[in-house]
């Protein structure tokens, strides 16, 4: 399935060659059917749009459908850790900070319920809030607005009630990260 590449101008750069050579993995990971397809963008995270280097669709999802630059997947555990945990490294080290490690909930929900009120971005990093590992959020995504996809899945999980009080044992949390 070819890849469907943005214009060239989003492709510039001094990391270029290495970018073309994930797009190629990518499409022969499609054309070997390891996964049905994908949407990748590689920039800076702080700009946004604006400052992608590559964007690149290929293939279709598992209903068949050709990806869009809206199509959601799940993402695998390390790209998770990865990707959040370096997008919070970056919140926290600008001046000022966009937000503490014991910055909690409500500041960023306006309806949480007081059993999770609690938790904070520490307590989610180390998967220590005390919420369920894994729900099938995916359901959710046939909204069509992406905005509407998070605000239902953040309310899908703020209705989740704790294991276990924050902080009294770990549990990878699928959930937890999601928030983030």
């Amino acid at each position: 399935m070819p890849r469907r590449p943005a214009p060239p101008a989003a492709r510039e750069g001094p990391t270029g060659k290495a970018l073309e050579k994930a797009g190629e993995i990518l499409e022969d990971a499609v054309r070997r059917k390891i996964i049905p397809g994908g949407v990748f963008l590689a920039g800076s995270p702080i700009s946004g749009e604006r400052g992608a280097v590559f964007r690149g669709l290929l293939g279709r999802t598992r209903n068949l459908a050709p990806t869009s630059p809206e199509t959601l997947y799940d993402l695998a555990s390390l790209t998770k850790l990865v990707s959040t945990a370096n997008l919070t490294l970056q919140a926290l080290s600008r001046d000022p900070p966009l937000f503490t490690l014991e910055s909690p909930l409500p500041a960023f929900f306006p309806r949480v319920p007081a059993d999770l009120c609690g938790i904070t971005i520490r307590d989610l990093l180390a998967h220590q809030s005390g919420l369920p590992p894994w729900r099938p959020l995916h359901l959710l995504a046939q909204a069509e607005d992406y905005e509407e996809r998070k605000a239902l899945a953040a309310e899908a999980v703020l209705k989740e009630r704790p294991l276990f009080h924050r902080g009294g044992s770990v549990l990878y949390s699928d959930l937890g990260f999601i928030l983030l």
